[in-house]
């Protein structure tokens, strides 16, 4: 709900803009915006380990769950801004 709330919020003129253009915009996030961002997050996960402020398990744990849900994040956007046909429920997210 964020991304299309009622409030003014930091991003919401870039995020209307990218809806608004009068083409499909396939803007998936560059290989070195998603590295940083993976490279923090292992940064932070490694940290607690090696401190002792979390068990290895989970740390790694947080890790896969981050990058898997960022990937699909990734795949949802691909999908909701190119012309791949979509039915049902994904049809209805893309025309939101």
């Amino acid at each position: 709900k964020l991304l299309h709330s009622e409030k003014q919020w930091l991003g919401e003129r870039i995020h209307r803009s990218h809806h608004e253009l009068p083409y499909y915009h396939v803007s998936i996030d560059g290989l070195g915006l998603v590295a940083s961002w993976f490279a923090g997050v292992a940064a932070v996960a490694s940290g607690l380990a090696w401190a002792g402020a979390a068990p290895t398990w989970l740390c790694a744990t947080g890790l896969l769950t981050y990058t898997f849900w960022g990937l699909v994040y990734e795949a949802s956007h691909f999908l909701a801004h190119t012309r791949v046909p979509l039915v049902g429920h994904f049809d209805r997210v893309r025309r939101h």
